[in-house]
């Protein structure tokens, strides 16, 4: 309650104040007061340690100006607040204590216009206390109506407190010398929880679970107060309950007496407590400074990794600790990488050749080597996890992947996990024990035709920004990989007469650039590509997908691709507009090994094209209800994978995404049969603090909750409810509705495997002859010994799928739990009935599903 207690105050007390305004005798500031830039005049406390007035430094060749506070009788002069440290002034600018009790700053160079305000008037006198605290006041009511402890900067002091509100947060600067707000940010949540927070470059907000570091507390309303008599910083609760201690040393009351305190967020993202003495004589004036008593986090590098930004050093850098007693760390590029900015590390690093890494051209052989670092990951860049690895089993994975730019075994778990690109929080410990495989360009091959000369003048104009906009949520492996090779050219035509498709080359420019940093196509182009639309790979949402070809260097490379044009009668309605842009923002700000990757666009005009990479394999569908059965272990894999996509989805992203139409037609498989889950056309972004939406678009009969025809609001149930419909298709390979069949009873697919299962006939209604422990499947071709698969699994997917079409949606699991309850990490109990209108409330069955 420090500086609270100084809200009140006798107002006899400001009539023994002298109400001179000059800098040299008193702290207290009279109505019509000014402080000119230039002029070296301040208005101090009455003790003189503290000044409020022009700091003088330089911003290039010329001379800058920031209405600040700092201490005043150190050689330092350190600066603890600013007014204006985004927008300094020039010389000859002032500050005005007016008339009407208003505290206004007018730039000289800008014809004098007011460019900050205190925000409040009626004031009738100003003060700078020996806190550091500087004030403005109503002598009558004793009471200050603005003061800066109330709106810090980057430093905290003394009997200063902050709340958890939006004005009470310590910002960073941009560097040592530069007071523009930076990257990072000190928070007291509601909930009690003190966080550092590291900020978007794009939007300089603090994204979604963006923190690096927090304190684990948990009491709302909680505070941190500087202490005055002790010079502890500590969380405190409302009933005064001392929550956390931020001040590693132990309290000394003599600390505070003989020494300056202050508590600073530096520019590295490190909360640091420093001292200085007080009493300093000219024989040792040379030599003081401040010295360091505490910090916070301990070790910064291998903080708390964060899923939607760059991490501490940007991406493809490693975060390395150079002095463990103060944290200070350094960054460091990745092998065959380099800085983006000499002069500022954090911003990251860029590749030295630009070359594509990916799936087509990376089948070459010789043109990647990898460089082996001991001790070093990138969390949160994980796209597979491999178990009983080898070393070297775990580089030769990484090899073998396109999309793999590292991977990083752990030695003590036998653990592979591979990266993607960009790699993001890359830190240094000696004591991890791993061994990491960076894919780099061969330098021997750095003369081929494969390297553009100019491409490396363009690539590093547009680097950053496509990679911040990829690493928000480490997005779009497929299309970031096509973007950075260096034989890309102009969008345009390929003509070649022995072809009969048309060859679209792609060029990344960066005025060409959509949201999102995907590629934005010409019609004419894309009309090329496909050859006019006429191979046609099906109909989706409002809109029929075509196949198309894209040309990625002068050897003719080329890669397929799935063109989604929407229909022109739908293209006349604001709805089919609203889809294009939902999909296109959903799939630019998602990446997950089964969701399928969105490599560009095209709106031009009225067209609404969205192009994909294509999967060879054609939809779930197409699998499930073909000739040719796939085997239970497929199923049970494609069941899974699906699942693991769902669940990113509304868990894992940074604003969750409701699907609003899984169906077996929008799971697409790839070359080795794993599902993707496609258009995102009925998709529509929820908000972090939101269980609900409303949308206006329709799903699929048949797959559609109970809820989506009540036109009510619906959540993320929705999407378990149609998964559930389509893991009853997985089962039993057939459509969720057909009317058709010579029993009616079974035309519901919902209806009719439920009362099987009810009925203890389920095996026998997937066609198996009795309730073996085992099933024997087809043998495949090539293999000795024919595959098992456990009966139990069978089981537990059919309770999972009528867990997931309860027409209750809070009975309904999230799709995390059903991914845990497919692992077997939880038990799968027997479900209820899953219609509202019966008196039955469960059933049992004698096989329940143990944890694994």
């Amino acid at each position: 309650m420090g500086f609270r207690r100084l809200f009140l105050l006798h107002p006899l007390l400001f009539l023994l104040i002298s109400s001179s305004a000059t800098a040299q005798s008193s702290s207290t500031v009279s109505l019509g007061s000014s402080l000119v830039a230039g002029e070296n005049k301040s208005w101090v406390s009455p003790s003189g340690h503290f000044a409020f007035g022009f700091y003088k430094y330089s911003v290039g060749a010329d001379d800058a100006y920031l209405l600040a506070i700092w201490y005043d009788q150190i050689p330092e002069k350190t600066v603890v607040w600013t007014a204006n440290g985004n927008n300094p002034v020039g010389a000859g600018s002032r500050v005005d204590l007016t008339n009407d009790g208003s505290l206004q700053l007018l730039d000289n160079n800008a014809n004098n216009q007011v460019t900050w305000s205190a925000n409040s008037t009626g004031a009738l006198y100003g003060a700078m206390l020996d806190t550091g605290n500087f004030i403005l006041g109503r002598a009558s009511h004793g009471v200050f109506i603005w003061q800066s402890f109330q709106h810090p900067t980057d430093t905290f002091l003394p009997s200063q407190e902050l709340f958890n509100t939006d004005d009470y947060n310590l910002t960073s600067r941009q560097t040592k010398s530069n007071y523009k707000n930076g990257r990072f940010v000190l928070k007291v949540e509601t909930d009690g929880n003190l966080l550092l927070w590291i900020l978007n470059d794009e939007t300089h907000g603090a994204l979604q679970d963006n923190f690096y570091w927090q304190s684990h507390t948990d009491t709302n309303n909680s505070r941190l107060v500087f202490n005055n008599s002790t010079g502890s910083l500590s969380l405190v609760a409302p009933n005064g309950t001392r929550l956390l201690s931020l001040t590693s040393k132990e309290d000394k009351t003599d600390l505070t007496k003989e020494y300056y305190h202050r508590v600073s967020l530096d520019y590295d993202g490190v909360l640091r407590h420093y001292i200085h003495p007080q009493n300093i004589t000219n024989a040792t004036r040379s030599g003081s400074s401040w010295s360091l008593l505490s910090h916070t986090p301990a070790d910064i590098c291998n903080g708390r990794p964060m899923t939607f930004d760059r991490g501490i050093c940007g991406f493809n850098t490693i975060c390395r600790i150079t002095n463990n007693e103060t944290s200070q760390y350094s960054c460091h590029c990745v092998d065959g990488y380099s800085a983006l900015d000499a002069n500022d590390p954090s911003k990251g690093c860029e590749r030295d050749v630009g070359v594509n890494y990916g799936c087509e051209i990376e089948t070459r052989s010789g043109l990647f080597e990898f460089k082996t670092i001991k001790d070093v990951d990138w969390p949160k860049s994980d796209y597979d996890e491999l178990e009983s690895f080898d070393k070297q089993s775990c580089r030769r994975s990484c090899e073998d992947d396109c999309l793999c730019i590292a991977a990083v075994f752990y030695h003590p778990l036998n653990g592979c996990y591979k990266k993607s690109h960009p790699l993001a929080n890359g830190r240094f410990n000696s004591n991890r024990t791993t061994t990491a495989f960076i894919r780099v360009w061969n330098s021997s091959m750095m003369n081929t035709s494969f390297v553009s000369t100019s491409w490396k003048t363009k690539y590093k104009s547009w680097a950053i920004g496509s990679s911040t906009a990829l690493g928000a949520s480490a997005l779009l492996n497929f299309f970031f990989l096509l973007s950075i090779c260096p034989v890309l050219s102009l969008l345009g035509k390929f003509k070649k007469k022995k072809k009969k498709r048309s060859k679209l080359v792609l060029k990344l420019d960066p005025n060409d650039m959509g949201f999102n940093s995907l590629h934005c196509f010409s019609y004419e182009a894309l009309e090329d590509s496909t050859n006019g639309f006429t191979e046609q790979l099906g109909h989706g949402s409002f809109g029929t997908v075509y196949k198309g070809a894209i040309v990625v260097n002068s050897h003719q490379i080329e890669i397929s691709i799935a063109v989604k044009k929407l229909d022109i009668d739908f293209v006349q309605m604001k709805k089919a507009d609203k889809e294009f842009r939902t999909e296109v923002n959903v799939i630019g700000q998602t990446h997950h090994r089964n969701l399928v990757n969105l490599i560009g666009y095209c709106n031009q005009a009225d067209n609404r094209i969205l192009v994909y990479e294509f999967m060879s394999n054609g939809s779930l569908a197409d699998l499930l209800f073909g000739i040719k059965k796939p085997s239970w272990s497929q199923r049970f894999q494609i069941t899974l994978s699906v699942a693991k996509g769902l669940a990113y989805l509304h868990e894992e992203c940074n604003n969750p995404i409701i699907h609003c139409d899984i169906k077996s037609q929008n799971v697409l498989l790839d070359d080795n049969l794993e599902p993707k889950i496609s258009d995102f056309g009925l998709a529509k972004l929820m908000n972090k603090d939101q269980s609900k939406t409303n949308t206006d678009i329709r799903g699929t009969r048949g797959y559609a909750a109970p809820e989506w025809f009540r036109n009510g609001p619906v959540t993320a149930k929705l999407d378990v409810y149609s998964f559930g419909v389509m893991l009853l298709e997985i089962m039993y390979c057939r459509r969720c509705f057909e009317p058709n069949l010579e029993d009616q009873n079974a035309a519901v697919l919902v209806d009719w495997a439920y009362d099987c299962y009810l009925k203890g006939e389920l095996l026998v209604s997937l066609g198996f002859a009795n309730d073996d422990q085992k099933v024997e499947e087809e043998e495949k071709e090539g293999e000795e010994e024919a595959i098992h698969f456990d009966i139990e699994k069978i089981k537990m997917m059919m309770m999972i799928a009528v867990w997931c079409v309860q027409e209750d949606d809070l009975l309904r699991p999230s799709m995390g739990r059903v991914v845990l309850m497919l692992e077997g990490a939880v038990e799968v109990v027997p479900p209820p009935y899953p219609y509202l209108d019966s008196g039955i409330t469960s059933i049992h069955d004698d096989q329940e599903i143990k944890d694994a």
